[in-house]
């Protein structure tokens, strides 16, 4: 019964304890009882990597069989004595994972002994802390070896832990598992060692820092080194799938110069990417554009990217170091160029202050770009001085750090142009109780002339017309006939280009190929000749009656003018019902002509500008308009003084005198004597009267005042003397009342030239017919405004309904 029992006892301890056994009986290939010979020896990279990804799922909960205190105690201890950064461990190294092994009470008895082991899985990883620790091939700790060079300056992975006569052993491996890369079992006291958790698995961008290592496994020693520096991948970007914990330290595995590593957390950096709004432009041809952030590729700005403006409208800092991504429109996403370091750019803040319409007139200094503070290759216009004082019709303005930019259309283009280069002007608006096509109603009536058709011929109606022609013979001798016939009917000879009126063609003898004769008129005689010696030079005609002159072979169309009865005409082609004729310079302008005219919006704006307003230039800037014209030169003191004087723009006076005295060399503007006869008669000075005259004074008239196209030397001579205008300077002070008083100061107040042309009260005050009388005096004086550097300038500008 004894023996039963006994055999018994041992089938249920087998039976309900499986893994425990007697020592005697435990197969070699259990790892409580590895031999160094049974060492598995490390796999590649790829397959450990598997292995973890396969194991790393099972490290957040370990199963604890049996809770023990000595475990408990080893816990909180690390927990209390944990480092708080890389440089607290003995080695740097690599990667872990916890794979959740079920603990397992191993109690191996032999039959003269009994020893208890007591076993759990855990997740940890660890550095043997120096080469003389003994790494021991089981559990009996029966056989070992010193760890020497061969094991030491590497981490471990532990997925078992045992506690063996009281004592804590660890189960070191190579690969994140207990069966395979095992190395065998070493005393807790003997090594350095984290607890090892998976964070998470998600991806992630980081950029390299430049310092530390990068391993082949998290928390690696330098046989793990992957890169034992990493300031060459300084800002690079780190592709990072998978995230851990060793101890209190974060790991990052990704992949980094095309290799998988490990990097600790406080190694690297994350972006930190903004919105911005700036302008910048590239310092030189050397600097680096990345295509994307931490890419170690990049191209040199050279000559394709340089001397540009560019937009930025986002920025990336990585260790402290701005990035900026540049775009060729004010886009984040759309022209895109590349990333670009910050110090290798010059940038300023760019904001947008307003949509507002305003107008500006160019100065003529500086240049204009596509975009706000561009650079050459951002050019419109490379030189503004030939838009001095054109206006600038702005629609949006910003500014570029504390410049503002205006954009706008100058000349047809859209442009941008520094707030230095542009001035503003005063715009006064009158408003008419008249709608513009009131306007041109008015205007018609009055049948405003145009010599915008001057090169074009018109038509009139054949039946209107009675026809002259006029030819010229040509060869020597050509017999005259007295009828279309060859023979002894010869009247006379004439010689070559002898000139005969044609009377009309007739049919007669057959000569040089063509029996066409025509009928002339010589010597007021009737007579014959081949149309072969005649060349035609020219038709002319004359009217029947009174006939209206056209645009067009078109009764309906416009009509250029009334030719009165017996008006000649020449004709330039003849025609059964229409003759088209030449015609002269000035006709009858067409309604939408003159609207093009009357609407203020058109043309130059100086015909808008304020008569009575100044320049506000000093003399010295006239004189540099005056240079070379005449005794005009050097009279700017004397356009200011009468401009002020008189309340008359010194511009418009000079513009005035340029036409009046042929640029200052008139026989008026270069001074006519006159003095006064026996009767006090003011007369010029001869040298026959001068011995019997007095009070002989040389006088000047700069504006051609009272100059009478019967008497222009005389009566402006003797006008200027009767004012007493003995001096250039006097002769334009006193020009300048007199113009003011009879061209801007009048009861119209007609203090614009727009407004001398344009009387929509009294037609009869308008000063010319020409509809383009305006535009054609104003042409001058803004060529001389834009001679000057930043005058003022006033303009009123009439609005209708």
């Amino acid at each position: 019964m004894k023996k039963i029992s006994i055999i018994i006892v041992i089938i249920l301890i087998i039976f309900l304890h499986p893994n425990q056994l007697h020592a005697e009986e435990v197969p070699k290939d259990q790892l409580e009882n590895i031999s160094p010979d049974t060492m598995q020896p490390e796999d590649k990279e790829e397959n450990m990597e598997e292995n973890m990804e396969a194991t790393d799922q099972r490290t957040d909960t370990p199963v604890q069989v049996i809770q023990d205190s000595q475990d408990t105690a080893v816990e909180k201890k690390e927990a209390a004595s944990e480092p708080a950064s890389e440089k607290t461990r003995v080695d740097e190294p690599l990667k872990p994972t916890a794979p959740k092994i079920q603990k397992q009470k191993l109690q191996v008895k032999s039959v003269k002994s009994t020893q208890s082991v007591e076993e759990k899985k855990v997740s940890r990883l660890g550095h043997i802390s120096n080469s003389k620790v003994k790494i021991y091939s089981n559990q009996k700790l029966n056989s070992s070896k010193a760890a020497g060079s061969t094991y030491t300056n590497q981490v471990y992975y532990i997925k078992r832990q045992a506690t063996i006569k009281g004592e804590t052993y660890y189960l070191i491996s190579r690969q994140p598992s207990d069966q395979k890369g095992v190395i065998g079992w070493v005393k807790a006291k003997d090594m350095s060692t984290r607890k090892h958790t998976v964070v998470d698995k998600q991806k992630k961008v980081f950029y390299v820092k430049g310092t530390g290592s990068a391993y082949s496994k998290a928390w690696g020693g330098k046989k793990d080194f992957t890169y034992s520096s990493l300031s060459k991948y300084k800002n690079l970007t780190f592709q990072v799938h998978l995230t851990e914990k060793v101890g209190n330290n974060v790991w990052y595995r990704g992949k980094l110069g095309g290799k998988t590593v490990w990097i600790m957390s406080s190694n690297v950096v994350q972006a930190k990417e903004s919105k911005t709004s700036r302008l910048g432009h590239i310092k030189n041809s050397k600097v680096r554009i990345y295509k994307t952030l931490g890419s170690p590729s990049s191209i040199a700005a050279g000559s394709g990217h340089t001397n540009s403006v560019y937009y930025i409208k986002k920025q990336s800092i990585i260790n402290g170091q701005t990035y900026y991504l540049i775009s060729k429109q004010p886009s984040s996403t759309k022209g895109v160029i590349g990333w670009v370091k910050s110090t290798d750019m010059s940038s300023y803040r760019h904001i947008g202050i307003d949509k507002i319409v305003k107008k500006f007139y160019i100065k003529g200094t500086g240049r204009a770009y596509s975009k706000a503070w561009g650079g050459k290759k951002d050019l419109v216009y490379s030189d503004l001085k030939k838009y001095t004082n054109k206006t600038f019709d702005v629609n949006l303005t910003e500014k570029v750090g504390n410049n503002v930019w205006y954009r706008g259309t100058l000349d047809g283009k859209t442009a941008w142009v520094h707030s230095s280069y542009v001035k503003e002007t005063k715009d006064n608006y009158i408003q008419h109780n008249l709608t513009l096509k009131e306007a041109v109603e008015i205007q018609m009536r009055n049948k405003p002339q145009t010599d915008k058709y001057r090169d074009k011929n018109a038509f009139v109606q054949s039946n209107n017309i009675n026809i002259v022609k006029t030819g010229e013979v040509k060869g020597s001798k050509v017999g005259l006939r007295t009828s279309p016939k060859i023979g002894d009917n010869v009247h006379t000879t004439v010689k070559n280009k002898t000139k005969v009126t044609i009377l009309g063609t007739v049919t007669g003898d057959q000569s040089e190929g063509t029996n066409k004769w025509y009928k002339i008129k010589h010597n007021n005689k009737e007579l014959y000749v081949e149309s072969s010696m005649v060349d035609l030079k020219e038709t002319t005609a004359t009217t029947k009656s009174n006939v209206n002159v056209l645009e067009s072979a078109n009764s309906q169309s416009h009509v250029y003018a009334t030719l009165s009865k017996g008006t000649k005409v020449t004709i330039v082609k003849e025609g059964k019902t229409w003759h088209e004729i030449k015609y002269g310079t000035w006709r009858n302008a067409k309604a939408s002509d003159v609207k093009q005219h009357v609407n203020p919006d058109n043309n130059s704006r100086y015909q808008h500008l304020v008569l009575s307003s100044s320049a506000g230039v000093s003399a010295s800037e006239l004189n540099k308009v005056l240079a070379g014209k005449g005794t005009l030169e050097g009279l700017g003191k004397a356009f200011i003084e009468g401009g002020k004087k008189h309340k008359v723009n010194e511009i418009y006076l000079i513009s005035h005198a340029f036409l009046e005295t042929a640029q200052g060399t008139s026989q008026l503007a270069s001074g006519i004597e006159v003095g006064k006869d026996k009767k006090g008669k003011p007369v010029l000075v001869t040298s026959s009267n001068r011995k019997n005259l007095k009070g002989i004074k040389k006088v000047y008239n700069m504006f051609g005042i009272k100059a009478l196209d019967s008497c222009p030397n005389t009566c402006g001579a003797v006008h200027a003397y009767e004012q007493g205008w003995d001096t250039p300077s006097k002769a334009v002070i006193g020009g300048a009342e007199f113009i003011g008083q009879q061209y801007i100061h009048n009861q119209y107040k007609q203090n614009t030239v727009y407004k001398m042309r344009w009387n929509f009260v009294n037609t009869s005050k308008q000063y010319a017919t020409d509809i383009g009388w305006a535009v054609k005096q104003t042409a001058r004086i803004e060529s001389l405004y834009k001679q000057l550097e930043n005058p003022d300038m006033e303009f009123e500008i009439p609005k209708f309904k």
